[in-house]
């Protein structure tokens, strides 16, 4: 009864909070790429002044992180996976190619991941992009929990009607009381770092457009296990 009405409070949030995002993001996205063009613009008339030039990167580089939240608010707030755009896919093959886009980054963070996958999966239906992005960002999240390296395991099975696809990590974990927050729109444990909390708002509501769920399991120093169910 806890676990469902947290999920209705989430949703109501959600659904507030993208509206508005929606409508915000919209209004500011374009003054901002005329302060990026005009930024650009400018540091080729100043190349040779190298204080100024400086200067001018420090602008561009804080204006493209405002556009990545805008893209991500955007993102948040999008309603485009709608059924009519879907398609049947192979979720195992959407999972290898998340895997591939990402997987020089892990190897990089010394991360190991293994893939394990059931046979004979029935297909899904959705929008394919939509949920390679979740599982992307699932993947990179795993690499930020275990920075000094560690392991990914990766896993599809089949649980009576649904497909539960598991992202398990041996890194740091999450305290108790970030838990109950991690999927709200903004927060954030790593904003230090540049994290702007958006990254699991957004998968969570592109999960729950899939009429699917998307929870986690973790605790202090035994790592964090992100699982989908479709």
């Amino acid at each position: 009864l806890k676990d469902s009405q947290h999920q209705i409070m989430l949703s109501a949030k959600f659904a507030a909070i993208g509206e508005l995002a929606g409508g915000v993001a919209h209004e500011v996205n374009n003054p901002l790429q005329i302060i990026l063009s005009r930024v650009q613009l400018m540091t080729l008339q100043n190349k040779d002044d190298a204080k100024v030039v400086k200067g001018l990167n420090l602008i561009e580089h804080n204006v493209k992180r405002i556009s990545r939240i805008i893209s991500a608010l955007l993102g948040f707030a999008g309603h485009n996976a709608q059924e009519s755009g879907w398609e049947e896919f192979d979720v195992a093959q959407a999972l290898r190619q998340a895997l591939a886009l990402v997987g020089h980054q892990l190897e990089k963070g010394l991360i190991e991941t293994f893939f394990e996958c059931e046979a004979e999966l029935p297909l899904l239906t959705g929008n394919i992009g939509e949920l390679e992005q979740v599982f992307i960002n699932l993947m990179i999240n795993a690499q930020n929990a275990m920075t000094n390296g560690g392991v990914l395991n990766i896993e599809v099975r089949r649980e009576g009607e649904q497909l539960e696809v598991r992202f398990a990590d041996t890194g740091c974990g999450i305290a108790p009381k970030h838990l109950d927050r991690i999927f709200e729109p903004f927060y954030t444990t790593r904003a230090d770092e540049g994290g702007t909390g958006l990254g699991l708002a957004v998968s969570y509501r592109i999960v729950e457009r899939h009429q699917g769920k998307l929870t986690v399991e973790s605790a202090p120093g035994k790592g964090t296990t992100f699982i989908i169910r479709l």
